[in-house]
């Protein structure tokens, strides 16, 4: 099948004075190694639950945040070839199929000719390209070759032909409903409108046959606007006038899909990328393009505000910001790797990156520079500090200053860098810290090594430096913190764990606050002498933190190996704080972040896989709540997606397996849930894993509670829950007890009659003991342990030991210990009577016994004693296993 056959119901218009820029959002790619049936996607629907539908040449493919679920013919699809999907307000999801017959999904069940008999009247030529519900809710839908379907509440299907006196039209252009409730279709003969039994004709104006339309909000209410070879027009239907917008000659019919997602924002996907439409300033617009190198067939914007870019050649695009925009390989930069970031006065972005790459960024534009560098070094460019309009670089390699586009290099390692003054530069590596004078530091290595030899003025290994108001120095070390006052060296690392870590960055405020980044225990706040830590347990994404960027007292950014943090202090003492964090779903070209710099509203982020650029006042931080269901309850026997009001089950099928969804596509995937199980235990309990176990469930009334966190750290507002009971076992039905009852009363007669014939004690203990045991069901010891309930058979126990709090229970092959008194211990018996407390300490069980030693039983190799209070039982027992 050629492309133009299968993509022609997309075809509409683009405008050739569309601008593109170098830099584009950053984007997830979801193709077939993620799961997506094929990587040519004609469009997408998002449900009223709330689930991402797409529309592909090999089936449709359902997307929950976590995989893809996916229907072909195997699963009830007429057709592996879907042109469009769409949900009416009945919440039928409709497939428009290739072959003209269609399907639709609902409540987890695929409907098509096979096994819906109205379904299967429906026989229609050519494939299905125009859907629309009507308020009443009536459904039209559209076919290339054959005309129009009208499905109704009211009335069987109903079908028109093209060229009929209900459809006088050779094809249909466009559907759509206007305001008052009128249906309207554009034909290549012009505008009809549905009146009673037909389309009448309304408007006569000659369209082209691919013609494209579309409502569009910012026109006039029930107004569409349509292209033509001439240039765009708008057709109201309230006075029927048709007017010229632009006579753009650009226009080419090369473009597959046009869409309105805003009232001032028309979108249009073209075999050369995704061209965003602003109405601000009229005709020719303003626009943008992504995914230039695309065949973009959507552009649709979910509940979160995120946007899915469909193509036709690579599958799905997601990005959480399109005002978020990356620097990488595919924009200019040699690599994507990007260690550190300076901004001179001039506004010109400087790019620290490896193998001695220094990239620079001016009016979008990107030029590289290698740099020279003494072999065996990693030759990495790892951090940089601004000095009015100069930038100083630190290196593996070298010191390099940055002078617009000069630079110089002078040849020593440098770990950290900051300015003492107006004069002076002060540098750290593993040989300490050297003062060096900005306007006096020797060109050539001859003069340098003596030069930094002369000006070092501390001689232990140094991985971050920092000046504070007062001029002492900071210092942060492999294994903590000092500070230089003077000649005098002060230890911090003492004060505070998280301080004995590694130090990879220190900011200093102008009130003198002090953060700390560490290698492992988060950010650390030193004000006057108070040290907070701030960790992943108070909300900070990971503890690794590489670099610091201070926007003012009581706001830091933070750079680590997973995301971006934002501290806001709401006390100057630190102890009241907020934190958001920022992720890769919120335009982050990669979790991994090596360091961040604001400047003018904007925030540039040095990540594994690129420059991030984040416009402050455009930041969609994602306040979306996440949903949350229960979608399956198994048990051994039973698997329940559809739950009912009374869900009880047996008692051998207590294995139970729950699993729950959070449709946030924002935190792809990446969730923390919250649970527990009323009946078994009240705390919540956190997973970041979508499916809980309880492999051994007692009888009882149960309620699972379940909700969800999103990386943007908001909880879910309701909590999904799920009653369900679990039946007690059979031995403990009121019929089996009545059972057991007039079987041990049988068993009491026989054994009475059978001891008046024979008198013979020892035969009758040991004939009603054979058939006790024969007709006695198994009886088990249930207790927890460990957490866990375990079942333990009583006739392996030997006996039970007291031990402080807990219980001791030794039974043919081990020992139990379980929380317990030997008084509750003695309850939860099943058979008491073949038990018999001999001690505070023991309980025995009675055909255990091998021998009476004294006032000691033997059970195997255990002697165990019987207490004073106890001695009259030995009478008893001696009886009971015929001891004399």
């Amino acid at each position: 099948m050629k492309a133009i056959q299968k993509t022609a119901f997309f075809f509409v218009f683009q405008f050739s004075c569309l601008s593109a820029i170098p830099q584009q959002p950053s984007y997830i790619n979801y193709n077939q190694e993620d799961g997506l049936l094929s990587k040519t996607v004609y469009g997408v629907l998002q449900d009223s639950t709330g689930y991402l539908w797409f529309a592909t040449d090999h089936g449709v493919s359902k997307y929950d945040g976590y995989e893809f679920t996916n229907y072909t013919t195997h699963e009830g699809l007429s057709d592996n070839e879907i042109l469009s999907v769409h949900e009416d307000s009945r919440g039928r999801i409709w497939f428009l199929p290739f072959n003209g017959q269609l399907t639709y999904y609902k409540d987890g069940e695929i409907h098509n000719a096979g096994n819906t008999e109205w379904l299967r009247s429906i026989k229609m030529k050519g494939f299905f390209n125009l859907f629309q519900e009507t308020r009443n809710g009536d459904i039209w839908i559209s076919c290339s070759k054959q005309g129009m379907l009208h499905l109704s509440p009211s009335h069987p299907v109903k079908t028109y032909d093209l060229r009929s006196s209900a459809l006088p039209v050779k094809a249909v252009n466009h559907l759509w409903e206007d305001t008052t409730g009128n249906i309207w279709i554009a034909a290549p003969s012009g505008f009809f409108k549905w009146e009673t039994d037909r389309f009448k004709w309304i408007k006569k104006h000659r369209l082209r046959e691919r013609s494209y339309l579309i409502r569009f909000g910012k026109l006039a209410s029930g107004a569409v606007l349509f292209v033509k070879k001439e240039g765009a027009y708008v057709f109201n239907t309230q006075d029927t006038s048709i007017s010229m917008i632009t006579s753009d000659p650009g226009m080419k019919e090369s473009t597959f899909f046009v869409s309105g997602l805003t009232s001032d924002i028309l979108w249009l996907g073209t075999q050369k990328g995704a061209k965003k439409i602003h109405y601000t300033d009229g005709f020719p617009p303003k626009g943008s393009t992504y995914l230039s190198h695309h065949q973009i067939s959507s552009v649709f914007e979910d509940r979160e505000g995120n946007h899915w870019f469909t193509t036709l050649n690579n599958g799905i695009f997601f990005t959480s910001s399109l005002a978020v925009l990356s620097y990488n390989q595919n924009t200019g930069l040699p690599a994507n790797q990007v260690n550190c970031i300076g901004i001179n006065e001039a506004g010109t972005i400087w790019l620290g990156q490896e193998k001695a790459t220094l990239s620079r960024i001016n009016n979008g534009s990107v030029k590289s520079y290698q740099l020279p560098s003494p072999k065996g070094t990693r030759m990495r460019i790892k951090t940089m500090i601004r000095d009015k309009n100069r930038i100083w670089a630190g290196s593996d390699f070298g010191l390099i200053k940055i002078d617009k586009d000069t630079f110089r290099t002078y040849h020593f390692h440098v770990r950290d860098l900051d300015l003492l003054s107006d004069q002076f530069l002060i540098v750290g590596n593993e040989n300490g810290i050297h003062k060096f004078r900005k306007d006096a530091i020797p060109s050539t290595n001859k003069d340098l090594i003596p030069y930094i030899q002369k000006n070092r003025i501390y001689h232990k290994p140094v991985t971050a430096i920092a000046v504070d108001p007062r001029g002492n120095i900071w210092m942060g070390q492999l294994n903590g913190l000092a500070v230089m006052k003077g000649d005098s060296i002060a230890d911090w690392s003492n004060r505070s764990y998280p301080l004995q870590r590694r130090i990879n960055d220190i900011k200093i405020s102008e009130k003198n606050l002090k953060w700390v980044a560490t290698d492992g225990a988060g950010v650390v706040l030193i004000s006057q002498d108070t040290i907070i830590n701030i960790n992943t347990t108070h909300g900070l994404p990971n503890d690794y933190c590489n670099q610091i960027f201070m926007e003012d007292d009581r706001s830091i950014w933070v750079a680590t190996d997973h995301g971006l943090s934002n501290i806001s202090l709401s006390h100057p003492a630190g102890n009241l704080y907020t934190i958001q964090n920022y992720f890769t779903p919120d335009g982050l070209a990669s979790n991994i972040v090596y360091d961040v710099i604001k400047d003018d509203h904007k925030l540039y982020i040095a990540t594994y896989k690129g420059l991030t650029i984040l416009d402050e006042e455009n930041i969609n931080p994602g306040k979306t709540i996440p949903s949350i269901f229960i979608t399956e309850f198994k048990t051994p026997l039973t698997i329940a997606s559809k739950f009912g009001v009374d869900l009880s089950f047996p008692f051998d099928q207590n294995n139970i397996k729950i699993k729950f969804k959070s449709l946030h596509f924002r935190s792809c995937g990446n969730l923390l849930y919250q649970y527990r199980l009323l009946g078994l235990d009240t705390t919540w309990k956190y997973t970041k894993l979508n499916i809980v176990r309880y492999p051994f469930l007692l009888e009882g009334d149960y309620s699972f509670q379940v909700r969800a966190q999103g990386m943007n750290g908001i909880w879910s507002d309701e909590t999904a829950t799920l009653d369900f009971t679990i039946q007690p076992p059979f031995w403990r039905s009121w019929w089996f007890r009545l059972l057991l009852f007039a079987a041990i009363s049988g068993l009491i007669y026989v054994v009475f009659k059978i001891r008046l014939l024979t008198y013979n004690r020892d035969v009758m203990r040991e004939l009603i003991q054979t058939i006790i045991k024969k007709i006695k069901k198994q009886q088990f010891l249930f207790i927890k342990v460990d957490g866990n309930y375990i079942k333990i058979e009583e006739e392996d126990i030997l006996y039970i030991q007291a031990a402080l709090e807990y219980v001791e229970i030794i039974t043919v092959e081990k020992k139990y210990l379980a929380y317990s008194s030997m008084t509750a211990i003695m309850d939860k018996l099943p058979t008491s009577t073949d038990f018999l407390r001999v001690h505070r300490s023991y309980i025995v069980r009675l055909d255990k016994i091998e021998a009476l030693e004294g006032t000691k039983l033997r059970i195997k190799d255990n002697l165990i004693p019987v207490g004073k209070t106890y001695l009259t039982l030995l009478k008893s027992i001696k009886e009971k296993l015929s001891i004399k």
